[in-house]
């Protein structure tokens, strides 16, 4: 796999490490445009601005990444680079936000706009809908077609998580829940949503939980 790294304190560093062969390409255009597709591809991640501690912690993933012979530390450790390399401010670019609710706000501060619609909000209802009348595999149906139609906004990924679990979908709401988790912590808007999910992560591993999926879904 080869990773470009092109930042402001970089400059380019390739490396090339020996893993199995995984199909896959990435490309990456633009102020601070990022892809990444799984082994054997390509990251470029470019004029994002990055400061210099931030460069520091690059240099260190990097070096961690070079150290480490397991294939699925090096992914996570990329996975956490690229996180990083979206943190960074685009001042051209615009930042959209989301309420849970599905209230979307879109900020472009190089020309001073905000824009917010409620476009989502008619998913958020839907996905309201069918929890309260147990419709799970109707559940997981709006839940993935919203997370496809609004990328960024976290609550249809917790409704997913949910509706797998009801469904005894273990380690696929075990995935998400900790996706969710990941995605969406430190944001403030979610901190209810993210405790729920925390709850529901430890009753999926709990031997009650496995009873209850063993009398229910043979």
């Amino acid at each position: 796999m080869k990773v470009l790294i092109a930042a402001c304190l970089l400059g380019i560093i390739p490396f090339a490490y020996s893993q199995p062969t995984h199909t896959g390409s990435a490309t990456a255009t633009g102020e601070c445009a990022i892809s990444h597709s799984g082994n054997n591809d390509t990251i470029i991640i470019q004029n994002c601005g990055i400061g210099e501690e931030q460069g520091k912690t690059i240099i260190a993933i990097l070096k961690a990444v070079l150290s480490n012979q397991n294939h699925d530390a090096q992914n996570a450790k990329l996975d956490e680079l690229l996180t990083i390399a979206k943190q960074a401010i685009n001042r051209y670019g615009s930042v959209t936000t989301y309420q849970p609710n599905g209230i979307r706000r879109t900020v472009t501060e190089s020309n001073g706009t905000i824009f917010m619609d409620s476009d989502a909000t008619t998913d958020y209802e839907s996905l309201s809908e069918k929890e309260k009348s147990h419709d799970w595999q109707g559940l997981l149906d709006v839940a993935q077609k919203s997370i496809a139609k609004y990328p960024g906004w976290f609550t249809p990924i917790a409704f997913l998580g949910y509706a797998q679990m009801q469904l005894c979908q273990t380690n696929e709401a075990i995935e998400t829940y900790n996706k969710f988790l990941t995605d969406s912590d430190g944001a403030i808007l979610f901190t209810k949503m993210y405790t729920n999910a925390q709850k529901n992560l430890l009753s999926i591993k709990s031997n009650e939980y496995k009873a209850y999926c063993q009398l229910h879904h043979q």
